[in-house]
């Protein structure tokens, strides 16, 4: 899981008050914790509230280390840093209809009758995140910009309302705080191997790295994905059902393919062995390469080899003609 650091301050954020149902979404299991958020707070939530919800609140984790952070800063301590005039840039902004407003900043507040509501839920979730940090479910740090932050109009309408920026300063306490949680919590996660990786073992993983970064990069061609399924999951012919080219302009997306295949194939059935040219240094070398794919087969499942076995090579068209003689079923690969 990723790792979500938020920053907290005493703005609660623009409000939805209407949302479609998890139905409405591609892949309705990843909003279920929306039902609980919108239930808790049936009023209406801010974006950014809904971010927490989403990241931690929400979430029925079982993780042994906390994935959300958080880093308040310091409400009283800052905003007497800021002239009196420009500090709505950085203050809740919704107000009571009946609240009284000095004239020079009445047009930079929303009047809203909801105004408490959403007062009262920066608080709940505040003190919901707090407690979550004391199960170990989160980490928060509060933090006071050690300089005065600048503030820059940006523009203003005929009725006077104004809109401007503001940058914050003097964050190095912040910057060591977030790099300390966020670096404890890999190390914890991922932590120092205490003996040496073996050379196939740490290829096996460069190359899984670089299919993840590739596969999200996907986009559409499902009738060629089909395609490429049915293949490798239809019964083996019984001279083999050979090698497979897939070809196209630098570019387009031949890469991309396969490793979106990679993940859509049951892994329960099916040996696959991921080879993309580049992910290293020795992915280019055609006696390299075969070895590799020859080690990784022998140690993946024995049914799963029996079963089928795929082979996804990266374009290099040496490596290709070196290997249109495997008797791998089938054997998958992109040229240029």
């Amino acid at each position: 899981m990723p790792w979500f650091l938020g920053l907290r301050s005493a703005r609660y954020g623009w409000v939805q008050e209407k949302f479609n149902p998890p139905s409405d979404f591609t892949h309705p299991d990843r909003f279920g914790w929306m039902d609980a958020a919108l239930s808790a707070h049936p009023h209406g939530l801010s974006i950014t509230s809904l971010e927490v919800w989403h990241a931690l609140l929400g979430r029925q984790s079982t993780d042994q280390q906390p994935h959300a952070f958080f880093a308040f800063r310091n409400p009283t301590t800052f905003m007497s840093k800021v002239d009196p005039d420009w500090q709505w840039v950085f203050d809740f902004e919704y107000r009571l209809p009946t609240d009284a407003i000095p004239d020079t900043v009445a047009s930079q507040y929303q009047r809203n009758d909801k105004c408490n509501l959403y007062r009262r839920d920066l608080d709940l979730i505040t003190e919901q995140i707090k407690q979550s940090a004391d199960k170990g479910q989160s980490v928060w740090f509060e933090y006071d910009p050690a300089e005065t932050p600048i503030v820059k109009e940006t523009g203003r309408l005929p009725n006077g309302k104004r809109f401007g920026t503001g940058t914050v300063q003097g964050l190095d306490f912040f910057a060591q705080q977030v790099f300390s949680m966020l670096f404890t919590a890999i190390d914890k996660e991922y932590p120092a191997y205490d003996t040496p990786i073996d050379t196939f073992t740490l290829q096996a993983v460069e190359h899984e790295l670089l299919a993840r970064s590739l596969a999200p990069t996907f986009v559409g061609r499902e009738a060629q994905l089909e395609t490429l399924q049915k293949l490798v999951l239809e019964p083996v012919a019984e001279n083999g059902n050979g090698p497979v080219m897939v070809h196209g302009p630098d570019g387009v997306g031949k890469s991309a393919l396969l490793a979106q295949l990679v993940y859509r194939l049951p892994a329960a059935q099916i040996a696959v062995v991921k080879h993309f040219v580049g992910a290293n240094a020795s992915s280019f070398a055609a006696t390299e390469t075969l070895t590799r794919l020859c080690v990784a087969l022998a140690r993946a499942s024995p049914s799963s080899v029996r079963s089928s076995s795929l082979a996804i090579l990266g374009s290099q068209t040496s490596i290709q003609r070196r290997t249109a003689s495997s008797k791998m079923n089938p054997t998958l690969w992109h040229c240029s």
